[in-house]
């Protein structure tokens, strides 16, 4: 068959054109595509069920999952944080610039993301009337008594008293524990959706827009306080509180040491022996948390590019500031484990000798007594002279002749105070003739 197709191709004309053309002598070939679909549906019967059921798919399911979703989305900005709650922060902020780390733990803790109605996941308990207040009475400085709302609802006392008791480390029922566990890790975003919102109004009012700016206090103590969250401790704790099995019983030993923070901690070498109350698996745990915390080097240089002079800035020029931020380990892992408990009895030090301290000066030596065994004495109402012998080093005995040469010119200095002292004494009787014998005090 192909020998054929082959021949015709060679000898008749037609079939060689075909073949130049479409590669096949038979001229163009029809290709044939099918779709396996089930008979039913092509039924002629079954048309209106087939197109009923297509409507009701694309004009109905789909534009109202669309809108569903787009219903939800439209709550929630770029964090995935209510816009409620964004534009709650902004109200507070503006109405107050400056506010401390516990009133900006307030406001957090009235956010719309505890509230029921707009989060599914926090649950309401009947169990919550009797918990709860008990829960609030055990805690310093609530500020319960706060009438603001929504300051005051049900829902943001009791997401303030789960986080003060989450940094507190207080113990919870079961029921709290796991409401305080959820509370917990919304915080932090929602503490960096306060700083978007304080850095949105400082931008306003610097452009003149509002009349208050908020304060950088207010922000700080924002910062500082998703960091207080994350590491469960108050506010003026100990840093060393983040580390685990680090309680209280361990930080006013350490507190004796010197040692504040981590940083401390990583920077004496005996820290084995400081930690000895803890086993060694809880020791190793300490190391672990210490190498994954970071250590910042931070680099600043500033320089105005296409410049001749890069590193003068003058007035109006357009200044590049490039900063380079490197992370390091707090711990270096190689030397995580140089630190050991030296059990070794301690030798005893080599004696010291004692240093030799300098000659005392003639004026730092007492005054010598005078041949009828009475001191000297400086003018009319003077007294033994001070000599300072506090805190001396034992002094070197002296050689004999040095002794006597110091003697010699201790002698001389005595005689010359003496001749002074004389002086003044007759200086002083020939006035005191001259003013009695005066004309004036003879009237």
């Amino acid at each position: 068959m192909m020998i054929a197709k082959a021949y015709a191709a060679l000898t008749d004309e037609e079939s060689r054109k075909n073949w130049e053309t479409y590669g096949n002598p038979d001229g163009p070939g029809a290709t044939t595509f099918g779709i396996a679909l089930p008979s039913w549906i092509v039924e002629k019967e079954n048309s209106l069920w087939v197109l009923g059921l297509y409507a009701l798919v694309f004009m109905v399911a789909l534009p109202v999952a669309v809108g569903v979703w787009w219903y939800r989305s439209a709550k929630y900005g770029e964090d995935q944080v209510l816009l409620d709650t964004s534009h709650l922060y902004l109200y507070f902020i503006n109405k107050c610039p400056l506010m401390s780390p516990r009133r900006v733990l307030m406001i957090v803790a009235a956010s719309l993301e505890y509230e029921r109605g707009h989060n599914p996941e926090v649950k309401q308990r009947p169990s919550d009337d009797i918990e709860v207040p008990a829960l609030i009475k055990g805690l310093p400085n609530f500020g319960e008594n706060n009438k603001e709302r929504p300051l005051c609802y049900e829902y943001s006392l009791k997401a303030r008293a789960l986080l003060h008791a989450h940094m507190l480390r207080m113990p919870l029922s079961p029921a709290l524990d796991e409401d305080r566990q959820c509370i917990a890790r919304r915080c932090p975003a929602l503490l960096a959706e306060f700083v978007n919102c304080g850095a949105q109004l400082t931008m306003l009012g610097f452009a003149g827009r509002i009349a208050r700016v908020p304060k950088l206090e207010t922000l700080e103590g924002a910062m500082r306080l998703s960091a207080l969250v994350v590491q469960a401790r108050p506010e003026h704790s100990s840093p060393l509180l983040q580390l685990p099995h680090v309680g209280e019983d361990l930080i006013k030993p350490l507190g004796r040491k010197g040692i504040r923070g981590p940083l401390g901690l990583v920077s004496v070498s005996d820290r084995r022996v400081l930690l000895r109350n803890l086993s060694d698996a809880q020791y190793q745990d300490v190391l672990h948390c210490l190498e994954c915390m970071p250590r910042l080097l931070l680099e600043v240089r500033t320089e105005v590019l296409d410049d001749e002079n890069e590193g003068v800035i003058t007035a109006e020029s357009i200044v590049t500031v490039t900063a380079t931020l490197t992370r390091l380990p707090l711990l270096d892992p190689n030397n995580a484990h140089s630190s050991t408990v030296n059990h070794s009895v301690p030798v005893a030090a080599p004696e010291s000798t004692p240093a030799e301290t300098p000659k005392v000066k003639s004026w730092e030596k007492p005054a010598k007594k005078r041949k009828g065994g009475k001191s000297n004495k400086s003018g009319k109402g003077g007294g033994k002279r001070p000599v300072a012998h506090a805190n001396k080093a034992p002094q070197s005995v002296p050689a004999p002749q040095e002794q006597e040469a110091e003697e010699s010119n201790s002698e001389q200095e005595s005689d010359t105070v003496e001749e002074v002292h004389d002086s003044g004494r007759k200086q002083f009787r020939a006035r005191e003739r001259h003013r009695r014998g005066s004309p004036r005090h003879a009237r």
